[in-house]
Order: C-alpha cells, then sequence, then structure tokens
C-alpha cells in the first residue's frame, strides 16, 4: 500500500500512541496503525518532488539576492535567470517539471483476508478502533502537502514563465528592459500565476474531502462486515444443524479439533507418562469448555480415540428435529417387534436397529399369550382329529362287520341295499344336525355385532405401555418388558381401561390376569365398578 509523506507521519504518530488532535491513542488504534505502516511505503517521486521545491526555494532566494529588479518574479516562480553578457537581455530559467504522480484514491483503511468465524470479535474491534480513530481526527487541507494541487501550481508557474520571457523580450526591443513599468508588468505576470493556482484550491479540498468521506465509509463498511461474520457463523451452525440434527455452538468445533489434537499426541508412541498427563489435564479442560457450551461429551472422553472422535464430528446439543426423529426411529423398531412378535408368538430378544436380527431372534424370547393360545389350539386340534380319526375306524370297522354279516345272512344284493339306506340315513342325520346347528348360529347373532377391535397382545401392549414402567438394560435400551403399578389407585385406572377396551369377555378376563390382577382383587373391582361377573 502506498501513502504519501503526511500519511506516513499519521500512522507514526499513532502508532507512537499519538492521534492528530493530539490525544491518545488506545491499544487497538496503535496495532491498526502498526499493521499499516508494515504494510504501506513511501514513493520515491514524493520525496523527489520534496527535494526539486527545495532545491527551487533555495534558488529563488540566491537570484532575489543578486537581482532585486525581478524580486517578486523570481521568488515566486522558483525560477532563476541568465542575462546576456553582450545584449543585457535576462532569459529566465524555466525549471523542470518533476512528474507528480495523481493524487492516489487508495486509503489507509484496514482490511483482513478470509473470514474466521472465531475471530469476529477481535475482528469488530479492530474496526471499530479504526472507525474511532477516523471519527476523531477532524478534517484538514493543506494544499502544500497535495500532490495534485502542487502539480497544478508548477503549470501555472511554466506558463508564467513563457509569458515573462516574452514580456522581456519586447522590453529588451524597447530598450526599457529595466525601466520601472517592465518590473510592474512582470509582477502582474507572477501575480495572475499566483491566482489561477489559488483557484483550484477549492476543488482540490473538495477532492480530499470526499476521499476523507471515502475513507469513513470504508472503516463503516468493513466494521459491519466483521460484525456480519457472527451471523454468518449462526446461521453456518443453524443449516448444519438442520441438516444433522445436532446444533454446534460458536467455537465448539475448534474446540473439538484442539481435543483431536491433544488425542493424536498422546496416541504417539514413545510419548512419556508426565506428558500424557500433561495432555491428558489440558483434554479436561476443553470437555469441561464445550460442557458449558450444551455439547455432549460422552462420545469425546478419554477412553475414545483419536480416530473415533474424528468419525463422529457431531456430538452438539439435539435439536427438537433430531430429538423427533431419534423417537420415529424408536417407535419404527418398536413397530417392526411388535409386528415380528404378533407373526410369531415370541417375545425375541427386543427391539433393534437392525430388522434382520429380528427374525434370527424371534425364537429366543418368551412366548406371549397369543402364541399360547396357539399352541393350545394347535393341541386341541390334533386331540380332536386323532380322536375323531379313530372313532372313524371304530365306527368303520363296525360297519364292515355289519356289512359282512348282511352279506352271510341275507345275500350281496340285500346286503347293498341295507348299505345304501343306511347311507342315506347318515347323510340325512348329518343335513339336519348342520341346519340346527346354523339356525342356533344366526339366532345368537341376531342382537351381536362382530368384534373388530384389536387382539389380546396388542391390547396387552398398549395398556402396559400406559402405565407399566419400561425395563432397561444395562446399556439404557429397553429390553421389551414393562413392570406394572402397585398402588391402587394406578391399578384401578389400569383395571378401567381393560374394560373400556371393550375386548370379548373372556379376553378381558385373560388380559386383566395377564396384568397380574388377582381373582380376589377383581372380584373387588367388579363390584365396585357394576360389572357382573360370567357374562
Amino acid at each position: 500500500m502506498t501513502v504519501n509523506t503526511n500519511q506516513n507521519q499519521y500512522l507514526t504518530n499513532m502508532a507512537a500512541g499519538k492521534t492528530a488532535a493530539g490525544g491518545t491513542a488506545n491499544a487497538g488504534q496503535q496495532a491498526w496503525a502498526k499493521a499499516q505502516l508494515a504494510k504501506s511505503s513511501v514513493p520515491s517521486s514524493t520525496t523527489a518532488a520534496n527535494t526539486t521545491n527545495a532545491t527551487l526555494q533555495t534558488n529563488t532566494l540566491e537570484k532575489k539576492k543578486a537581482d532585486p529588479i525581478l524580486p517578486d518574479l523570481r521568488a515566486k516562480s522558483g525560477s532563476s535567470a541568465s542575462q546576456n553578457p553582450g545584449t543585457g537581455i535576462f532569459t529566465p530559467v524555466v525549471p523542470k517539471v518533476t512528474p507528480v504522480p495523481a493524487p492516489t484514491t487508495t486509503q489507509p483503511t484496514p482490511s483482513f483476508s478470509t473470514p474466521q468465524y472465531n475471530d469476529w470479535q477481535a475482528k469488530s474491534a479492530e474496526q471499530y478502533a479504526a472507525l474511532e480513530s477516523l471519527t476523531g481526527t477532524p478534517f484538514s487541507y493543506d494544499p502544500e502537502t497535495d500532490a495534485g494541487y502542487q502539480a497544478q501550481r508548477q503549470l501555472a508557474q511554466i506558463r508564467a514563465g513563457d509569458a515573462s520571457k516574452s514580456a522581456m523580450e519586447t522590453a529588451n526591443e524597447k530598450g526599457i528592459l529595466n525601466s520601472s513599468l517592465t518590473s510592474s508588468q512582470l509582477g502582474q505576470i507572477q501575480q495572475r500565476a499566483e491566482q489561477e493556482a489559488a483557484a483550484y484550491i477549492p476543488e482540490y479540498r473538495q477532492q480530499a474531502y470526499a476521499q476523507y468521506q471515502d475513507r469513513l465509509a470504508n472503516a463503516a463498511n468493513l466494521l459491519n462486515t466483521a460484525r456480519a461474520l457472527r451471523g454468518d457463523q449462526f446461521n453456518e451452525s443453524v443449516t448444519e444443524a438442520g441438516l444433522t440434527g445436532n446444533y454446534m455452538p460458536a467455537g465448539s468445533q475448534q474446540l473439538i479439533q484442539q481435543l483431536i489434537g491433544l488425542k493424536q499426541q498422546a496416541e504417539t508412541k514413545g510419548i512419556t507418562a508426565t506428558d500424557r498427563a500433561q495432555l491428558s489435564g489440558q483434554a479436561d479442560v476443553i470437555r469441561s469448555q464445550l460442557q458449558a457450551m450444551g455439547v455432549n461429551t460422552s462420545t469425546l472422553g478419554a477412553n475414545v480415540s483419536a480416530a473415533n472422535v474424528t468419525a463422529n464430528p457431531y456430538a452438539g446439543t439435539r435439536t427438537l428435529a433430531g430429538q423427533e426423529m431419534d423417537l420415529a426411529n424408536k417407535q419404527s423398531n418398536w413397530n417392526a417387534y411388535m409386528d415380528m412378535v404378533g407373526q410369531t408368538g415370541n417375545l425375541g430378544s427386543g427391539p433393534t436397529q437392525t430388522w434382520g436380527s429380528l427374525a434370527k431372534n424371534a425364537n429366543a424370547g418368551q412366548q406371549t399369550l397369543a402364541g399360547k393360545q396357539y399352541d393350545r389350539g394347535v393341541f386341541e386340534s390334533d386331540r380332536a382329529y386323532n380322536y375323531t380319526a379313530g372313532r372313524d375306524a371304530v365306527s368303520d370297522k363296525q360297519w364292515l362287520d355289519q356289512f359282512n354279516e348282511q352279506v352271510r345272512q341275507f345275500g350281496m344284493q340285500n346286503a347293498l341295499q341295507w348299505a345304501a339306506q343306511n347311507l342315506n340315513e347318515q347323510q340325512y342325520k348329518d343335513n339336519s344336525a348342520r341346519q340346527w346347528a346354523g339356525l342356533d348360529w344366526e339366532m345368537s347373532q341376531t342382537n351381536r355385532s362382530a368384534y373388530n377391535g384389536m387382539n389380546l397382545d396388542q391390547a396387552y401392549g398398549a395398556i402396559s405401555r400406559l402405565y407399566g414402567t419400561p425395563v432397561l438394560d444395562s446399556s439404557g435400551q429397553p429390553t421389551g418388558k414393562n413392570t406394572m403399578p402397585t398402588n391402587a389407585t394406578d391399578r384401578e385406572k389400569m383395571y378401567t381401561s381393560a374394560i373400556d377396551l371393550g375386548l370379548p369377555e373372556t379376553q378381558t378376563d385373560q388380559l386383566l390376569l395377564s396384568l397380574g390382577f388377582s381373582k380376589d382383587e377383581l372380584s373387588t373391582l367388579n363390584k365396585k365398578h357394576g360389572v357382573t361377573e360370567g357374562k
């Protein structure tokens, strides 16, 4: 960054603890000024221009003493004149114009590179100090230090030198070179040059004031940018929380990276116990800071390797959306588990994230009431089948003996007629029995609607989840079992909820017994609530 001499002096004074108004610069202003000095330079052209001006002023003083006839012209123009010995004509020496750099719009405003979110406070303090320094320094304008104005002034002096040369040549031709008239004319030329240069001062002052306003605006914009880093950081954390379900407070990610670095050092081969203890102490401090931020440090403990911490970077506070997702995941696992229980009649090994293991462990748990009822039904069905098969075998044997006896006594033709008549009678009896059974069933269903609700297992699960307390394993996961309440109030509520399910009477009795109600307890509650037993 290029600065002029005045700007360089301003920065030097502020770095030394002095403001332009004569006050004392604070630590932030001093740090800013030192940083600007480190990356700024004063162009050599400025120094050369100052040297040329000093030389011109020295020549002016010398010529003023040597030639009293043209004191104003040579003093103001900064030029010298040589006299031709033969003609006596003074030839003004036009000063060589030193190229003056164009006014720069680059101001010594503070800047910073890629934003670091954890430095937003430091950046804000730095930019605020710079803005405070600028606003605390009143605007002032000195045309003698304005390179643009000085260039305009030199051009005016060059034109005045040309006009003076022409006037002196004309006066020399007329023989009045050393007259007071010529001196007066030359003085007027120089005066007009000074007036021409002075007329540009308001324009250059306005340009300098606009640059001063630009510096204030730039400093304010940088301050707003530094403050916006905090908003960017928060928005980034919120966006990440929406994607991962974990909110990482400001600065927590940097602390986790520091913790990973300490773990990597502690895992280095050959590290001494003393060094490891020191690293462990530093890690404990970081974990305490993370806990104060609300970060779950269970996955950041001393027993967790750096690789595992790196593999699980989202250890922040669980968001409401994340908690809802966890609950939905648990509910899905529970529903899948209950479906498997309903299909197999066994409790299995409980809910799991891996649904494939539900089928593998389907027969691992206790048998449910529905499973027991199913097994009982299979047993009764098999027993009835075996009984019927045995009875039919005896009946068939008796019928065959009777048929053979008919053949022996009356012959084959009469025996076949007897068999046909016997078959018709049996079919008639079967058809009559079927019709009577159908009539009985229709009459029994006239004032009753078919039950179409939950089964016994579903009812048991609903009541146990509503009133029971889940039994957890050592890792805090539900085992699929519940402990029923023991106080009378909750048990009575559980009783009324079971009755309100509207199960068939036999299933209601089975449900209440499964929930742990004794017969005496049920008798008391039935009387209290007006439930007639046996119906």
